[in-house]
């Protein structure tokens, strides 16, 4: 085995590690986060729609960075929350809307502020990666 072999195999085995510890953290964590989302947003129920969408966006924002979304009620899909103004015959409602990441379709809405859970993200797939995987396989086995 070369030492190129030997550094990978160090690496993948401490990416593996770090995945183990974030996903014991995850876990210890989203009981806290839940209960803490589910009370912000119940506190948000006759504030105005501005309000609603601010704090939407933050959310969305700070569950990306953190590698995290919202499980959507109706597929139990990663989405994020959005927040939409209706206007029922003359008199304006706003709604929630659960957006799928994988397709932006809003399988989910309602008028009052909904039960939140925190699931992981998916991560991001590199289709570049396993096409010049497959090209470096063949430029070895042409020499």
């Amino acid at each position: 085995m070369d030492d190129e072999s030997i550094s990978l195999n160090r690496s993948l085995r401490a990416l593996e590690r770090y995945a183990n510890e974030k996903q014991a953290c995850f876990n210890s964590a989203k009981p806290y986060l839940d209960q803490a989302l589910n009370e912000d947003i119940q506190e948000l129920g006759s504030s105005g729609i501005n309000v609603k969408q601010e704090f939407c966006r933050r959310l969305n924002e700070k569950l990306r960075t953190a590698g995290l979304a919202l499980k959507c009620p109706a597929t139990g899909d990663p989405a994020i929350l959005r927040a939409t103004s209706v206007d029922r015959k003359s008199g304006k409602e706003d709604r929630f809307q659960f957006e799928r990441i994988s397709d932006r379709r809003r399988p989910f809405s309602q008028f009052q502020p909904p039960d939140l859970e925190v699931i992981q993200r998916d991560a991001r797939r590199e289709s570049l990666a396993e096409y010049w995987k497959e090209k470096s396989s063949e430029s070895g086995r042409s020499q």
